[in-house]
């Protein structure tokens, strides 16, 4: 599916008139031009990232019943009670969380191989940029072995604790996706139409842009594209000085302006860049990218599930522009089938 294939009346602007200044390693693993160096680009969105979207997407929205009135991520761990084990059917899991950790599961089970393999050069090709990383760097260490056990060690940590540490948190009602939901309370309705609820110019809704550096005029770039200049931003209006150094600013991701970008503007009046990487879209949140253990924020969540409930791994724009489908690209489709 694309954007040709999926016309918006309330978007203008073809998307081949835009000019697409991303780096390489914007681009899909897959594609023959992806280059990808840890030591000096931002961390890849690994495949279990795209796979965790893709089952939230699966998943579609879920409702209030099932969010958790709160949860701490500090509190909890691999070794507590699944926080929904007595829920019943009043408050049942998410379906999306059942997804993902059966990927999750799935995804240790499949590394186990490159672990066991980790110093054959087909195998480290088939590792994730950062993984790859480390096994290259163990190969050349002075104790090999001792390196791949403690690596093998510290990454099982990391999808253990994966659902404990970020995904469940999402799913509260004080804080988090509750944050997104729609209605005086940010909850969902049981009634009515979920859907258009959670998608629509006052709550979650995702908006096509022009993005342009500091330096730039809006109305002449506007001018240029013969685009209306309420969607020609400068980079600056995303450099949110006040919440910390965790967040991206967009020059991190973009090589060159003008860039296309889509831009999520959400239920608690936040709005924050979906930045092409690794083959699909990184929140700039702070949240997102403060520690490097979370795959997910709650901005992600909502627009997976909302991705999902239109059938598609790109994100539905509401307005704005027509951008290249790379720039609306969720998750890489070539990414979350790692069997492949």
């Amino acid at each position: 599916m694309s954007s040709a294939d999926d016309p918006n009346p309330y978007l203008d602007n073809p998307a081949s008139e835009l000019p697409l200044n991303f780096p390489k390693p914007s681009l899909s693993r897959k594609n023959p031009l992806y280059e990808y160096d840890p030591t000096i680009h931002a961390p890849e969105i690994e495949p279990i990232e795209h796979r965790i979207r893709y089952d939230f997407a699966k998943a579609g929205l879920t409702m209030k019943m099932s969010l958790l009135e709160s949860y701490s991520p500090y509190n909890n761990d691999s070794s507590s009670e699944d926080p929904w084990a007595n829920s019943g059917d009043l408050n049942p899991k998410p379906e999306a969380l059942k997804n993902a950790e059966f990927s999750i599961q799935d995804r240790l089970e499949y590394e186990e191989h490159l672990f066991e393999n980790w110093d054959d050069d087909s195998v480290i090709e088939k590792a994730p940029g950062y993984l790859a990383h480390r096994f290259r760097e163990i190969r050349d260490s002075d104790n090999p072995e001792e390196g791949v056990q403690n690596e093998r060690a510290n990454r099982t940590y990391w999808y253990e604790q994966m659902p404990w540490s970020n995904l469940y948190a999402l799913f509260t009602k004080d804080s988090s996706l509750g944050d997104l939901y729609p209605s005086s309370h940010r909850q969902y309705s049981d009634t009515g139409k979920p859907v258009d609820e959670a998608h629509n110019k006052h709550t979650n809704y995702f908006e096509g842009a022009i993005l342009v550096d500091n330096n730039s005029d809006p109305e002449k770039v506007a001018e240029d594209f013969d685009v209306d200049p309420d969607h020609v931003y400068r980079e600056e209006e995303f450099n949110y000085t006040h919440k910390g150094d965790a967040l991206v600013r967009p020059d991190e991701y973009i090589e060159a302006f003008p860039a296309p970008v889509v831009i999520g503007h959400y239920a608690n009046d936040s709005e924050y860049v979906l930045l092409p990487w690794t083959g699909g879209l990184t929140c700039q949140c702070h949240y997102k990218h403060e520690k490097p253990f979370r795959v997910m924020c709650k901005h992600e969540a909502m627009a997976s599930m909302l991705a999902g409930e239109h059938g598609s791994e790109y994100l539905p724009l509401t307005e704005g522009i027509d951008v290249p489908d790379r720039v609306r690209r969720l998750y890489d489709p070539l990414a979350i089938d790692w069997t492949s």
